[in-house]
């Protein structure tokens, strides 16, 4: 605590709990309030007005939507990414306090959540719901919906009893054996569900080295097939404009797909509906099952961009080419990035492009019937 004021009217303000702060935080935040005081502020009267405010504080699940809107506005968050935390708020954050103001959650709720969560929705989904309420709290502070003077309840310390889960990064990549057989069994799939995209998607994938959501958004007015390119805005997780170079085997992929004449019709629509799919999650769930990729050699739709990236590695293609196509973009290869040329960037495409055909047993079949 620190007591201000002449004796007669001795005034504290609690500073915090020895739980809560270490000695240096208590000390700065005391300074802090002895600097207000003879400038002649009043820390007392300021806290109990912000205690006011928060009086009149509204509930979690009222909060949510603003605080994805600012988010999306601000350019903090891209498409993909408020997509994934829309969701995370929607299917674990507010269940768990949407009807508590921000100032009701303890560390103690935030710490059960967490356990219940890599319980039930691994360790990955559990750390990122953790942290993304840890950002909720931060903006709901900044907004006056959450104390000032208190730690945040989502932080996590060194001391801190229940910390984020260890996360081993995953290093599957499809071997080059695996893919005959995952290409076949794209071409079984998509013909007993009457889908004639699907196949071309899981091909395109792999010859694009792009991330599921940034290929299936597409339509094809991102499609130059004079120029051999297709555009990806910056919306997605790189927030960058991103042009892909397509390979010759890319672009016969691409002139197989049914096309419509929209021009902006999307690349892989729902087959039933003509709209843009979300997502092909049944679907890939026949191909990977049909290709005997499940259980120990279980295969990802993500880890056919790090199969791209993993095949150009192995055809010695220079690391910063790779990155350049995956759009890792890390501060120090930027400028790297911009001096590349196109003809270096093609070539590097094109050398995945034959070896992906070369491993395709549909590549020696009539283009126009090869995906159907």
């Amino acid at each position: 605590m620190i007591q201000y004021g002449p004796s007669a009217k001795k005034r504290s303000v609690t500073i915090g709990t020895v739980i809560e702060l270490t000695l240096r935080d208590a000390r700065a935040r005391a300074t802090k309030h002895k600097l207000d005081i003879r400038e002649g502020g009043d820390p007392r009267k300021r806290i109990l007005e912000a205690k006011a405010a928060l009086a009149q504080a509204v509930t979690v699940e009222q909060l949510v939507q603003d605080f994805i809107d600012v988010k999306i506005r601000s350019g903090n968050w891209g498409k993909a990414h408020a997509g994934e935390a829309t969701r995370r708020l929607g299917k674990h954050i507010v269940p768990a306090f949407g009807h508590r103001e921000p100032a009701e959650i303890s560390k103690r709720d935030v710490n059960r959540l967490q356990i219940r969560m890599g319980e039930t929705a691994g360790p990955v989904e559990a750390n990122r719901v953790r942290s993304l309420l840890h950002h909720f709290l931060e903006w709901a502070r900044e907004e006056a919906h959450f104390p000032e003077d208190r730690r945040n309840p989502a932080a996590v310390s060194r001391t801190s009893a229940v910390k984020p889960y260890r996360e081993t990064s995953r290093d599957r990549w499809l071997l080059k054996e695996e893919a005959p057989g995952l290409f076949m069994a794209a071409d079984r799939v998509a013909a007993e569900i009457g889908d004639p995209y699907l196949a071309g998607l899981v091909r395109l994938l792999l010859l694009t080295g792009l991330r599921k959501s940034e290929l299936i958004a597409r339509t094809w007015a991102d499609v130059d097939l004079k120029a051999r390119t297709l555009s990806v805005p910056p919306e997605h997780k790189s927030r960058r404009p991103h042009t892909v170079f397509l390979s010759a085997y890319a672009l016969e992929v691409l002139r197989s797909l049914p096309r419509s004449p929209l021009s902006d019709a999307p690349l892989f629509p729902n087959p039933r509906t003509g709209r843009a799919r979300k997502d092909f999650k049944k679907a890939w769930r026949r191909v990977r099952t049909e290709a005997g990729l499940t259980g120990d050699a279980n295969l990802t739709v993500h880890d056919l961009r790090r199969t791209s990236g993993s095949w150009l590695v192995q055809a010695d293609v220079p690391k910063d080419v790779i990155r350049r196509i995956l759009q890792h973009t890390r501060g120090d290869v930027t400028d790297i990035y911009m001096r590349l040329d196109d003809p270096t960037l093609r070539d590097a495409m094109e050398t995945l492009g034959n070896l992906v055909r070369s491993l395709d047993p549909a590549a020696s079949r009539e283009s126009s019937a090869k995906f159907a």
